[in-house]
């Protein structure tokens, strides 16, 4: 989940998205869809600051982007 981000800026309902992603996982796995979402989110954002801090801009730019649709 953490590579989605061309699929979450393009799509209509980023979170409706990520969300149907969460309810397959908690299925096959027995786990919390509500915590595989908010990992997810949490992921994207901690992977674009990193990145960020590395210096590098462009890489971090789809995961921090594509984190703010899911929060806007």
């Amino acid at each position: 989940m953490r590579d989605w981000s061309s699929q979450l800026l393009a799509a209509s309902s980023p979170q409706d998205l990520l969300r149907a992603c969460a309810r397959r996982l908690a299925a096959a796995t027995g786990l919390d869809p509500v915590a595989i979402w908010e990992w997810a989110f949490v992921e994207r954002v901690s992977t674009g600051l990193y990145c960020r801090s590395l210096g590098q801009d462009e890489l971090a730019r789809p995961f921090l982007d594509s984190a703010a649709r899911l929060v806007g």
